[in-house]
């Protein structure tokens, strides 16, 4: 009897991993393909869009289309389960997807909060919560140590220009997860007090903010130059002092992703090149005195995020990462 329980137990476990090694996933997002692999569940993906090009197995999934703009017809042909997204050009193609069956979720990727959210809810999808829990607080505890060091005595935050496009001239505003990253990586963006994510912003803004620190994360090798010339440019001090960065991996600055740590470091790596050290407000990262939990609903399964239930123990990962995410702005009077 009681090897018959074993042999059924264990029936019944193989057939649970088929079921989950037989999910067949499509990504239409670069940063959720990323994350996919990154959770340990690549070997999932049967489909991606052209812009999904990390890590590099990632090449080896089938295309149906562009970031956001997926071909119907041929994800269609691929018989995916789950169909991911982070942004769709035609919203319509929702109800499309969904009428023929398919799983459809789009993941929010706008802020740092977002990315904790995303990663829970992939880690149910996908049948591995441990790993997105962990990655949680790995991500968590990586900018924990980012904020520590930027409390440091003495420290002093250099103003940062992070210029997206140069015609018209495109930067980053409160509202966008890249100001968040300057934040932590020591800088103090010169836009980062205006209520918007990206937008067009006047030369006038630029020039009177003076900014010590110019990224240009997307522009090409010796466009330095061109930076430097542009007319009245020259009474900016990054210009004087040559502090003018191009050509950088821009994925790390640009995706919201498992790399983002990366970001915060390459960041850094160039904001804090040649700054001197005098005093500035610290950052309290022990004790937070606003957390946006509001943004949870108790519930009898645990905490509900609009249609995603999580464990308590994925909130409290969350909840720990927001509040450190929180203390920051409050303490730089964001």
């Amino acid at each position: 009897m009681l090897l018959k329980s074993i042999v059924f137990f264990l029936f019944l476990f193989a057939s649970f991993a088929e079921a989950e090694d037989a999910l067949r996933v499509v990504s239409l997002s670069p940063c959720l393909t990323e994350l996919v692999f990154h959770l340990g569940k690549g070997n999932l993906l049967v489909g991606r869009t052209s812009a999904c090009d990390y890590p590099e197995d990632a090449k080896k999934v089938e295309v149906v289309g562009g970031f956001g703009k997926p071909s119907l017809e041929k994800l269609l042909t691929l018989k995916p389960d789950v169909v991911i997204a982070s942004a769709l050009a035609d919203p319509a193609l929702v109800s499309s997807i969904k009428r023929f069956g398919i799983d459809f979720h789009l993941l929010p990727t706008k802020s740092i909060e977002d990315y904790y959210v995303s990663v829970a809810t992939l880690g149910k999808i996908l049948h591995c919560e441990k790993k997105a829990f962990a990655e949680i607080a790995r991500v968590g505890k990586g900018l924990r140590r980012f904020a520590k060091l930027n409390a440091e005595k003495g420290f002093k935050r250099p103003s940062v220009y992070l210029e997206i496009w140069d015609r018209p001239y495109m930067t980053v505003g409160k509202k966008s997860f890249i100001n968040d990253l300057i934040t932590y990586a020591g800088g103090e963006n010169i836009a980062g007090k205006l209520n918007q994510a990206y937008f067009n912003c006047s030369v006038e803004l630029i020039i009177t903010s003076d900014p010590e620190v110019i990224i240009c994360p997307a522009m090409k090798t010796g466009r330095e130059a061109d930076v430097e010339s542009r007319r009245g440019w020259k009474r900016i001090s990054a210009v004087r002092e040559h502090r003018v960065y191009v050509d950088l991996n821009d994925d790390l600055i640009y995706r919201l992703g498992p790399r983002i740590l990366e970001g915060v470091e390459l960041l850094r790596s160039l904001i804090m090149n040649k700054t001197a050290a005098t005093p500035s407000p610290s950052v309290d990262v022990e004790n937070p005195t606003a957390v946006p939990s509001a943004m949870f609903r108790h519930c009898s399964n645990g905490f509900q995020y609009g249609r995603e239930t999580f464990s308590s123990k994925v909130y409290l990962g969350i909840h720990r990462s927001l509040q450190d995410i929180c203390s920051l702005r409050i303490s730089d009077g964001c």
